[in-house]
This record gives C-alpha cells, structure tokens and sequence, in this order.
C-alpha cells in the first residue's frame, strides 16, 4: 500500500510544541496552559527530554509521559505524542497505554520512540531494541479490528472474534498478542520517531508515520533527512529555543527565520521547545504566550479537524497481520441462546 506523505510545499508548516515531563506535570493544572496547547501547536509530545537527554541522568521518579499525556487529555489538552525510550518499555504495556490514550482523545495521539543513548547499544553501536518495539507495538495496535465490534443482541453476535489476530513477534522481545483494546479511530494511533542524528534517521522503520529530526538541526542536516527518509515519512525539525534576554521581537523574528529556513529545506514542520530542561519551572511563557501564537495562524488551526492522522495527511501502516493466525474460533451458536 503506497503512504501519501504531504511536503511543506503542500500543506502550511505544522508548527508543534515539546514539553519535558517535568513540565507537562508542573503545567497540568494551568487552565491557561491547556487552553493554549489546545489551541495552537498542531501536536504536542509529552516528555520530550526522555528522548534526548542522556538515559542516566533521568530519575527514576521521573513521571512516565503517558500518564501526564492521559491527565492532560482528560482536560481536552489537544493532540498529544507520548515519548518513549524502547529499553526502558514492554511493547504490550506501551501499546496499551497509547492506545488507550488515543481513544481519549477520540484519535489524535499517538507514540513517539526514540533509541535512547546510543553508547548502550551493542558491539557496533547499533540497537535493534526500538525498530523491534515498533513493529510489536504497531501490531498489537492491529491485533483487535475496531470494524470487528459488531453488537447485534439479536444475532447474538457483539464481536465478530475471528478477525481478531495473534501478533505472533519475535525479536528483542516476543509478544504473542493480541492488545486488550479494540484499534484506534484513526487506524493506528501515529508512530513517531526520534532521530537525534543522521545514522538514527537511517534506522527509523518502513512503519514510521512521522520522523523528529532531534537536536535543533540546520539546513543540510535537514536536507540530508529528506534524502533518506524519501517521502515514506513526515518530517519535523526540532528547535530548542532559550528564554530570551533581550527584546523578545528579535528572539521571535530569530525562531521565525529558523522554521522559515527548515521547513524550505524540506521539513514539513517543526517542534518548538525550551533550551532549559533541568526544571519543572523553566520559563516556556516566551513560547507559549509569543511565539506559538505568532506562528500557528488562523487558517491552521480551523484546518485542524478529525483525527491526528487526518491533520498531519498520513495514511496508516501498511497491514502487519493479514496472513496472521485468528485467536478465537469463528462462533456456532448464538452466546444469547
């Protein structure tokens, strides 16, 4: 199945937001904060940082994404990406805490994995453990068909059992599947992944829906993504931008300039966030009161409707379970009788 992927040249730059867990968590009860993440980032990725900072540094309290992106879903916080280090998660468990999230937020959230630090890969340097939990989390996602759920009382029927799928997933973990949860509205919920250099752009799997090109990239690094990702994903430029400390007109023209240049190299879009991550306190007032305002246009946001996947123009993955084995036993007899 061939996967329509919009470039910046036909759609408007999506213009998305980055937030730290630590402060998605010190920002969830601001009414005001929810008010703006809902209204102007195209998407926002809870726990940004898990995906960039170094694994060490990261507390062992620190809150898992999800559960803040669940929190912040429940208060109608807008389409929210869940980050993800693949060492550190079960694909079951991740599955089924993104796919709950997205039937929350009636199919606008999805995933996003990143490698982790890649000095804790295997003689090489390379670590298979993320492209494996892609596709065993992508397949659970399709193990139970949400056209499957059937409810006719009268013909005893609520679920036709038989399409749903053993995942059957052998690799760095094995998953035999299926997912307790029916799939999402959009298909799948969006898989994202974080690409800190070109070497993980290159990793990223066929499956991918959108690529975050990490370490606020310049231009060739950009255009060096396009060349390798060519056209079977989107993909978005992280920006980190610091709290400044002169005017904010020139600090506002300066990120200007930045998406303007990223998104004519090839970026459909970009992932604004604060420079400073090391505390739930760190100022994002300059990006949520000024520049997100600024760069998220009226157009934009009335052209947000349906699910995350219908805004960002990408088509879901191709079938991973066709030909998989059936769980249940088509029924004989009416369950009602």
């Amino acid at each position: 199945m061939s996967r329509s992927i919009p470039g910046p040249s036909e759609t408007s730059p999506f213009v998305a937001l980055g937030l730290t867990g630590a402060q998605a968590l010190h920002l969830l009860g601001d009414g005001r904060v929810r008010a703006r993440i809902a209204r102007d980032p195209a998407f926002t990725v809870v726990g940004i940082d898990r995906l960039s900072a170094p694994e060490d540094s990261q507390s062992p309290a620190d809150v898992d994404p999800s559960v803040v992106a669940t929190a912040l879903a429940a208060e109608g916080a807008g389409p929210l990406l869940v980050s993800a280090v693949a060492r550190r998660e079960h694909p079951y468990n991740l599955a089924r805490r993104v796919l709950s999230l997205d039937h929350l937020s009636h199919g606008t959230s999805g995933l996003v994995l990143g490698q982790g630090n890649p000095h804790g890969a295997g003689e090489g340097g390379e670590d298979s453990t993320a492209p494996d939990t892609a596709a065993a989390v992508t397949g659970l996602w399709q193990s139970w068909p949400r056209d499957s759920i059937i409810g006719d009382k009268d013909a005893g029927v609520l679920v036709d059992a038989a399409r749903i799928r053993r995942v059957d997933h052998t690799g760095v973990v094995d998953v035999a599947g299926p997912l307790s949860v029916p799939s999402s509205l959009q298909g799948t919920p969006v898989l994202g992944w974080y690409a800190g250099d070109h070497s993980a752009v290159r990793a990223a799997p066929a499956i991918a829906d959108l690529v975050l090109l990490g370490g606020s990239p310049d231009v060739q690094a950009v255009r060096d993504a396009v060349v390798e990702i060519n056209g079977r994903a989107i993909l978005v430029a992280e920006i980190a931008v610091p709290v400044p400390t002169g005017g904010e007109g020139a600090a506002l023209d300066e990120v200007g300039r930045q998406v303007a240049a990223l998104t004519e190299a090839g970026a459909a879009g970009v992932v604004l966030r604060t420079a400073q991550i090391s505390h739930p306190a760190d100022d994002i007032g300059f990006l949520l009161d000024v520049v997100l305002p600024a760069l998220s246009t009226e157009d934009g946001r009335a052209g947000r409707r349906g699910t995350l996947r219908d805004r960002l123009g990408a088509t879901p993955p191709e079938p991973l379970l066709a030909d998989a084995r059936g769980v249940f036993p088509p029924p004989t007899t009416s369950v009602y009788q």
